[in-house]
Order: structure tokens, then sequence, then C-alpha cells
């Protein structure tokens, strides 16, 4: 799985959330996220989870599909 920017990007300013406040709900640390949110490495099932659940948001709302 990974994680899509453009929908991760979308619905952080949807919730109005900064990568601190992610950061902070999901106990991620800051580079952790942002390397998942850049593509650098694909995250753990886990990390997208708890970045989901950060967000309010169900999993599928944050990774690509095949049809990206």
């Amino acid at each position: 799985m990974k994680i899509s920017k453009e929908k991760l990007d979308i619905i952080m300013a949807q919730k109005q959330m900064y990568i601190k406040e992610i950061c902070e709900a999901s106990g991620l640390p800051k580079e952790t996220f942002k390397q998942a949110r850049s593509g650098a490495r694909n995250p753990k099932p886990k990390t997208i989870g708890r970045i989901a659940a950060a967000l309010g948001v169900d999993v599928t709302e944050i990774i690509e599909t095949e049809r990206e």
C-alpha cells in the first residue's frame, strides 16, 4: 500500500490539520510521516492506519488505488 499525497493533502486541508498535529495524534515521528507522505518509503499498514485514525477517516480515503 502507498499513501496518495494528493488525497492526504486534501484531507489535511479539509480537517485544517498540520503535520505536527497529525504526528501528535498518531504517535508517529515527524520524519516517518513525511517519508510516508512523500513516497520516499512504503509505510507499513499499521502506520497508514494510524495516520487515517488521526485524521478521522477510513484508510481507503488516503491510499492510492490501482486506477490512479
